[in-house]
């Protein structure tokens, strides 16, 4: 197996966030909030590009952070498949709503999460965003796991509860956060006191069938069903749509060995090491396993999608500067049933100046 490399950088699509407080261990003092309106367009992604800073002020450092995910693995092949022309990947999008109250949430596909390992999105009060997740997906049937723990509240008017909005769109227009839609899957998870004492978690959920994405019934896989500790809930999504294949499924177990770890520190000090350069040809060939699922993934050419939306980043002319090269602190972890290798927290940041 010959290791590679994956970029995993935020998409979120509109963001509100209703607190001025720590979420995800830092101290975030700017509201991201922008509208895909228009579908997913080369020349749509340039003003995003412009337009989407996502700005996570760290504590002292201020730090913008970069997420790198490397992994061990082979590289994917992408394999376009008959679909009716309405829907195709460049104008059609699967959107997740999130709307987190006084709770916790790690979400992850097929076991790989969607954003920082490290950092599962936290609210005290209530945080609403909208991430666009074709990337997350392979054609088929994938497995959808919400790693949910509820924190209680003082404030009798914060209800805690994770609220999930599902549906995949196509078009000129994209629906905004909580705008009435059709949906493959709705739910809520909130706890509920018994009547002999204590609470549980209540399930409320509405399903139905999309063209291009079918959903199956939320089940509870495993925890004690206690708000106050991690349970973990699966959906089940059926996507119709040409999407690439994970060739990381296909590859051998790994296993968190000191050799792994050893072999994955130096593969991200070799990575950094190439970033830190910004050196277009140099990058875009360690990237290259990524970009090519990432541009495939949104139906665009691999070159435009990447002069779009990682030169802006870390080329030449970006404006941010990479965070001398630090792993101390972090450690091995697995991913994708074991297929995928890590260093949580991931020890690659570049820093903006402002």
């Amino acid at each position: 197996m010959l290791p590679v490399h994956e970029l995993g950088v935020p998409h979120s699509q509109k963001v509100r966030i209703n607190l001025k407080r720590q979420l995800n261990g830092m101290a975030l003092n700017l509201a991201i909030n922008f509208k895909l309106k228009r579908k997913f367009s080369a020349s749509l992604l340039k003003r995003i590009i412009r337009r989407a800073k996502y700005l996570c002020f760290v504590q002292r450092s201020y730090a913008k952070l970069l997420f790198i995910l490397v992994v061990i693995t082979c590289l994917s092949t992408y394999r376009e498949s008959a679909i009716a022309e309405q829907f195709t990947l460049s104008n059609t999008a699967i959107l997740m709503d999130l709307s987190i109250t006084s709770s916790t949430v790690d979400v992850r596909v097929e076991d790989v999460p969607l954003l920082d390992p490290a950092a599962p999105i936290t609210a005290s009060q209530t945080l609403d965003t909208q991430l666009p997740i074709n990337q997350a997906f392979h054609s088929g049937e994938n497995r959808v796991t919400f790693r949910v723990r509820f924190t209680p509240s003082s404030d009798p008017g914060i209800v805690p509860s994770l609220k999930v909005a599902i549906g995949a769109y196509t078009g000129a227009h994209w629906p905004s956060i909580g705008e009435s839609r059709p949906l493959v899957s709705d739910f809520e998870l909130r706890p509920v006191s018994k009547p002999e004492g204590g609470y549980l978690v209540e399930i409320r959920e509405q399903h139905s069938a999309q063209e291009v994405l079918q959903a199956g019934e939320l089940t509870h896989i495993s925890g004690d069903g206690v708000p106050e500790s991690w349970n973990t809930y699966q959906l089940r999504l059926n996507v119709a749509l040409p999407l690439p294949e994970f060739a990381w499924q296909q590859g051998q177990s790994l296993s968190a060995t000191p050799d792994i770890e050893q072999s994955l520190r130096a593969e991200y000090q070799r990575l950094f090491h190439v970033l830190a350069q910004k050196d277009r040809a140099l990058y875009r060939q360690a990237l290259r396993p990524f970009l090519s699922n990432m541009s495939a993934a949104q139906g665009l050419d691999t070159e435009d999608y990447t002069a779009m939306s990682l030169d802006p980043v870390i080329g030449l002319q970006s404006d941010y500067d990479p965070v001398p090269y630090s792993a101390v602190g972090s450690h091995l972890e697995l991913f994708g049933e074991g297929r995928l290798a890590a260093l949580v927290p991931i020890p690659l940041k570049f820093r903006h100046p402002e």
